[in-house]
């Protein structure tokens, strides 16, 4: 081989080496000092640690707490999302820090995340100590957006099958058992039932207004709806918006 293939046969191998890297974020290493000692934000947020050692935010974000072992393996079905506004934090454990605004509040009570939404994640590797007072902590930080898993694609577009003049059907492609399906709009209930397949079936209706309907039979204004709304669709810890239309 002469030296010119030799040298574009080896470019081609480092090419082939960097385009294979991963594209995943890696963890970097920070400190944070207390609001007692330099008060140290976590970057990109309201977060800071107090001086009784937690992890405070002034309401613009959530705090919380992680079941995965380690910072880099972790993704928002580790997290049990809530709505803390402080925490304590405990050395090896992993905290999640999400925007407020990106998490729903499921009928069944579940909180969850909506897909895309950037999430902090940050590990104390380390309690920083001035004598027995805590002045601080060490920690690894990593910044990854909340994973699609099995949700459909945000905003997605599902054309529903009119029932008769105030009620649809549709059958969504997740599963029954363990998607949730929450309507924000007062005028709509939805509801869901087992379909062939063990897909989710949403039926959706109109609420009925008084001034819909009149006493008398004779008088009794029919009034056909048409439909065009968000539905937010939840699996575990994350959830995504779709659209249900006719």
């Amino acid at each position: 081989m002469t030296t010119m293939k030799k040298f574009f046969f080896l470019a081609l191998i480092v090419l082939a080496a960097v385009s294979c890297g991963s594209d995943e974020p890696e963890a970097a290493d920070a400190t944070m000092m207390n609001e007692n000692h330099g008060k140290t934000m976590l970057a990109g947020t309201d977060v800071y640690l107090n001086a009784d050692g937690q992890l405070v935010t002034a309401g613009d974000y959530s705090i919380s707490v992680c079941s995965a072992g380690s910072i880099n393996s972790v993704e928002i079905q580790n997290v049990a999302v809530s709505l803390n506004r402080r925490m304590a934090v405990t050395d090896g454990k992993v905290y999640a820090v999400i925007p407020t605004e990106s998490i729903r509040n499921f009928k069944s009570g579940k909180l969850a995340t909506e897909v895309g939404t950037p999430v902090v994640y940050l590990m104390v590797t380390e309690h920083i100590k001035e004598g027995n007072e805590i002045t601080g902590i060490k920690y690894k930080t990593l910044r990854k957006n909340a994973e699609l898993g099995s949700l459909p694609k945000w905003d997605t577009n599902f054309k529903c099958k009119k029932v008769d003049e105030d009620s649809w059907n549709v059958t969504l492609p997740v599963a029954y058992n363990s998607h949730e399906v929450t309507m924000y709009d007062n005028l709509y209930t939805c509801s869901s039932k087992y379909a062939e397949g063990g897909k989710l079936n949403l039926e959706i209706t109109h609420k009925y207004v008084k001034a819909d309907h009149s006493g008398d039979y004779e008088d009794k204004l029919m009034v056909t709806y048409t439909l065009d709304n968000q539905i937010y669709i939840r699996y575990g810890s994350a959830c995504t918006r779709a659209l249900v239309t006719e």
